[in-house]
Parts: C-alpha cells; structure tokens; sequence
C-alpha cells in the first residue's frame, strides 16, 4: 500500500502518513505494509526502517547501532571547572604582562 514517509538524507525513515504529503520537504511517497501505528525507532531511539528504490527494508543492528547514542563524556565538578578557570586566568595574565613589555607600556602593579 502506498504511504508517504518522512526520509532524512541518510534513507532513515522517521515518519509515516496515509495522507499526501507532496509538496512538503522531506516527504516521498513509498510502498510499505507499515501502518501509521507502527513503531519506526528502536528501544535507543534508532530508525528501524530505510528506503531503498522507494520501499522500505529493515535497518541491520549494525546501521541502527550507528544511530546509537554514545555515552557523554562526564562533567566535569565544579572544582575541576574552577581550576580550568584558575589556569586561564594565569596564563591571561602572563600573556598581558608579556604584550606590555613588549609594546614597552608599565602597568601598575
């Protein structure tokens, strides 16, 4: 049964319409016995389903793998913070002490 499906420039399905949908961006039309009530995404998030030649075929758990979300590298604590902050600060100063020598400028202490 013909549907229109959203398709993102990977081939990734990410939405499905019994209407017409020409006209808008992102939208094609495709073969597929998916209904709108179908699940699309994955546990993680993961488009399940890509167009190829206008149906839609299963994503491998290698491709939706790919689309999963990595671990964030952690935050940092606030001391760590401060202490990017503190060494900024330092070498900010060196760096202005440095330029006033040589445009040979005295700053007060």
């Amino acid at each position: 049964m013909t549907k229109w499906g959203y398709v993102d420039g990977n081939n990734r399905l990410l939405g499905l319409s019994d209407g017409n949908k020409s006209g808008n961006s992102g939208w094609e039309e495709i073969g597929t016995a998916l209904t709108v009530e179908d699940n699309l995404f994955d546990e993680t998030g993961a488009a399940m389903y890509k167009i190829v030649s206008g149906q839609t075929q299963e994503r491998t758990e290698e491709e939706r793998r790919q689309d999963w979300p990595v671990d964030p590298e952690p935050v940092p604590t606030d001391r760590e913070r401060i202490e990017v902050l503190e060494d900024r600060a330092e070498t900010n100063e060196a760096n202005l002490y440095y330029v006033a020598m040589m445009a040979d400028i005295d700053l007060p202490e």
